[in-house]
């Protein structure tokens, strides 16, 4: 179900306190089965799973990307059986977002026990702790939406070094 304004998340943590929600956070453009394995990971741990989106103009993945709208990247996500709710979050990284929805569980992919892309991960921790909440990183198989992305497509010379700097950050 889409969730389409904040005081609807506060309104969801109140009515369900007695229930573990979980809150996965991510662009989620190209889906592919790490994707999934990682939402059925995340959903065994709670009663109540909310994915949300990073809102495109905050995505900088590289040229054409989100290839999804914000739209269709919710509706997507909201056909999963193992997803209860979708959001799309107006902000740059999900710390008001956990301040407001207070998780018990936020979770991450393995792929952040080694760095942190965009370097919001320790501010988004350090909201959950506040909040008595765990971060939990699924063990799933690894995939990468950007790189099926930039693999899949011709890039000018131009694009093709902007992508290199993407991918040193």
């Amino acid at each position: 179900m889409k969730i389409r304004n904040e005081n609807k998340l506060k309104d969801l943590r109140k009515k369900n306190l007695n229930k573990k929600i979980g809150l996965c956070h991510g662009v989620f453009d190209i889906l592919h089965n790490g994707h999934i394995q990682h939402f059925k990971k995340a959903k065994s741990k709670v009663d109540i799973l909310i994915v949300s989106i990073t809102e495109e103009k905050f995505v900088n993945k590289g040229p054409r990307q989100p290839q999804n709208s914000n739209e269709d990247r919710l509706s997507v996500l909201d056909s999963i059986k193992d997803i209860d709710y979708v959001y799309i979050n107006s902000h740059k990284d999900a710390t008001e977002l956990i301040k407001i929805l207070k998780p018990d569980y936020y979770f991450k992919g393995k792929d952040y026990l080694k760095i942190d892309t965009h370097g919001n991960l320790n501010n988004e921790t350090k909201i959950l702790k506040r909040y008595k909440g765990q971060i939990f990183f699924t063990n799933t198989k690894l995939q990468s939406s950007t790189k099926i992305f930039n693999n899949n497509y011709e890039w000018s010379k131009e694009q093709k070094k902007i992508l290199k700097k993407i991918n040193k950050l």
